[in-house]
């Protein structure tokens, strides 16, 4: 077998696995960029409605938190911390479904 017929059963064996190799290449090219802070994927799901009972716990367990942190803030800087129980009891006496869209 002389060098021009070795060359060329290497380019006819080699040909196609680049080519599905070069396919394969667009998609993901097609995937570059995507990812958890891409603003191209699926919106995440609505918020828990507060009607449930899961969503009037969360809804109390995250105002608690925010509270609380104010709290301990507001201590470490020497001011007068708000009182966690009465704020936090404040707060979720507010309707929810009362507020405007944009201050939920």
């Amino acid at each position: 077998m002389d060098s021009g017929t070795a060359l060329v059963l290497i380019v006819l064996i080699v040909l196609p696995i680049a080519a599905v190799l070069f396919v394969g290449a667009f998609e993901l090219l097609e995937q570059l960029g995507r990812g958890g802070l891409s603003i191209d994927d699926a919106p995440l799901p609505p918020a828990r409605p507060f009607q449930t009972a899961a969503g009037r716990i969360e809804r109390e367990q995250e105002i608690r938190q925010l509270v609380q942190a104010r709290h301990d803030r507001q201590r470490a800087r020497g001011e007068e911390p708000v009182d966690v129980e009465r704020e936090v009891s404040r707060l979720l006496a507010i309707d929810p479904d009362a507020l405007p869209e944009q201050e939920r």
